[in-house]
């Protein structure tokens, strides 16, 4: 499983879904095209989004949430030249 953590301090929403404040986690299978996202503080899954895999030409160092005006809009996973592009 590939995962992301996302702290969201303002309303942030992904593939239409609300996010509130708080701590998440974002978990997508290698081939699979819905990304869970799980509130870390209950530990239960709030949304689930469709997702599709794309190419990175660099493997970034960390993990990555890419938001466009607050509208997460990719997720790339360290060391990993493929990430997923949400929606």
């Amino acid at each position: 499983t590939d995962s992301a953590q996302l702290t969201v301090l303002d309303a942030t929403t992904i593939a239409g879904q609300q996010l509130k404040p708080g701590n998440y986690k974002l978990e997508v299978q290698p081939d699979q095209t819905q990304m869970k996202i799980v509130d870390t503080n209950t530990s239960k899954m709030v949304a689930e989004v469709p997702v599709h895999w794309i190419h990175v030409d660099k493997a970034p160092s960390s993990n990555q949430v890419i938001l466009d005006h607050n509208n997460v809009t990719e997720v790339e996973f360290t060391g990993k030249t493929q990430a997923v592009r949400v929606g």
